[in-house]
This record gives C-alpha cells, sequence and structure tokens, in this order.
C-alpha cells in the first residue's frame, strides 16, 4: 500500500518479510550509521522495528518505508 507518492519518491508501511533484512544490513553499515549513536546488531534493529511496528499500530504514527518512485 502507497502511503504517498511523488515524481521522485513513493512512502508505504512495512513489510516484515521485505524490508527487515535491509534493515538489519543499513542499520549494521557504519557509513549509514555515521551520524548515529551507533550501529545496530541484527537483534536490536528486530527490537528497532518492532517498536516502530507497535507505534504504528497504536497511533498510526512513525517511519515509513521510501523508495525511488516511478
Amino acid at each position: 500500500m502507497i502511503i504517498l507518492e511523488t515524481p521522485r519518491l513513493r512512502l508505504r508501511l512495512w513489510r516484515r518479510t521485505s524490508d527487515l533484512e535491509p534493515f538489519i544490513a543499513m542499520n549494521a553499515d557504519p557509513v549509514v550509521m555515521r551520524y548515529f549513536p551507533k550501529t545496530l546488531s541484527a537483534s536490536e534493529t528486530e527490537q528497532f522495528y518492532s517498536a516502530i511496528q507497535s507505534e504504528l499500530d497504536t497511533s498510526g504514527l512513525g517511519p515509513r518505508v521510501c523508495y525511488g518512485g516511478s
């Protein structure tokens, strides 16, 4: 489900089956995480993902997946 679409990007809800593994890799990458306090392990990222999903389920607010537009 696309939440928002512009000519340059799309935002959508998270999909555990396709988004969790890339999210784990991204959070473990020191270059990606250079402006964050630290990189995250796979288990820390899974906990973070669960917290994101919980907040989305509760309030409908939280980060969305951003990817290239058409």
